[in-house]
């Protein structure tokens, strides 16, 4: 119940517009990608973040872009709107099947 109480005071701030509430990494994945527990550097990856998010506040989106580019190469997604991130898995393809039509 801890957690659950943490994050939405985590939300919450975000959604007042609380710049420096912090990043937490989630094990979950999102709608269409899977979470991947890969080792990286957790602390850069929260201030690469960080850093886009200032980027966006200052209206400097060249640089948020090219943060947000880098983040993509490493693998790393990230929901803005609640403040997390999660490492996505890396060098999985799946072959899409045609839906199969009824006769």
């Amino acid at each position: 119940m801890v957690k659950k109480a943490v994050k939405k005071e985590v939300k919450k701030d975000v959604m007042m517009g609380g710049d420096d509430a912090p990043w937490v990494r989630i094990s979950k994945g999102g709608l269409y990608t899977k979470a991947d527990k890969r080792e990286v550097d957790e602390a850069g990856i929260c201030a690469m973040l960080q850093q886009r998010m200032a980027a966006k506040a200052a209206k400097n989106f060249a640089a948020a872009d090219k943060i947000a580019a880098q983040l993509q190469a490493m693998g790393i997604c990230y929901l803005d709107s609640s403040r997390e991130w999660y490492t996505k898995v890396v060098g999985e393809k799946k072959a899409v099947e045609a839906p199969k039509q009824r006769i």
